[in-house]
């Protein structure tokens, strides 16, 4: 006599999750899902600069897939056709979110513009005025702040926080030493009288009869030991003032 043993196996479903960067860098490994066993979806090593990971999803343009497979941890009961879940593979993907960066600024004792914001998102361009300064030419901004940039007005928003430090160029300004007679300025006091002028409390000319050069904003000066020629009378200024800043 003969018989027939039939011996009937089981195979589970088999699920392979797989894990994409979405624009990140890095590498993980697949998790194996067998079903009916406990299973949990990996924890994300991905990195993106200038992001901040907000969880996976199975659509590849990283919008919310409502599937809430972040963080998930369980027995796997799932099979094709569910929850994303096709010929044995679910492939999730990162989901990204731009950081926010803030902006400071350091002025050196200038004014705002119109517009200084104080925040920008990761990549976008934000409009900066160019300040002002009594006496002063604005020359550009210092930027710091990793992969920040700034042309003319535009600040492209890099992975870090931005600080924007003012440069400031003194304006020049003309001390000019001029005598007025019978109501015409003349290129300067020769033959009329002379004066000592000062810069900064420095004697840089001593009996001038004619004094005309440039110094920058805040330069202090004077016009002292005023002295005139026989036959003629010093009547005070005119315009300006004998001594100032």
């Amino acid at each position: 006599n003969s018989s027939v043993v039939n011996i009937t196996g089981y195979i589970s479903n088999i699920t392979t999750v797989s894990y994409n960067a979405n624009g990140g860098s890095g590498s993980m490994e697949p998790t194996t899902a067998i079903y009916g066993n406990t299973t949990s979806i990996k924890s994300n090593t991905f990195t993106r600069t200038g992001y901040t990971f907000v969880g996976w999803t199975t659509r590849s343009d990283g919008a919310d897939d409502g599937f809430n497979w972040t963080n998930w941890a369980g027995t796997w009961l799932y099979n094709n056709g569910q929850y994303g879940i096709s010929d044995g593979k679910l492939n999730l993907y990162a989901r990204w979110q731009a950081n926010t960066y803030t902006i400071s600024y350091n002025l050196n004792g200038g004014s705002y513009g119109s517009s200084h914001p104080t925040s920008g998102v990761y990549g976008s361009t934000v409009t900066v005025s160019n300040p002002s300064r009594t006496g002063y030419t604005f020359t550009g901004w210092s930027v710091s702040g990793t992969g920040a940039s700034m042309s003319e007005t535009s600040l492209i928003i890099g992975a870090d926080n931005i600080t924007l430090t003012a440069n400031w160029k003194a304006n020049y300004y003309y001390l000019d030493l001029n005598g007025m007679l019978d109501g015409s300025s003349s290129g300067g006091i020769s033959g009329y009288g002379t004066a000592d002028v000062y810069i900064n409390g420095t004697l840089v000319c001593n009996d001038c009869t004619d004094y005309y050069t440039a110094h920058p904003y805040g330069t202090t000066y004077s016009i002292s030991d005023i002295k005139t020629t026989t036959g003629h009378r010093y009547n005070g200024v005119y315009s300006g003032s004998a001594s100032g800043t």
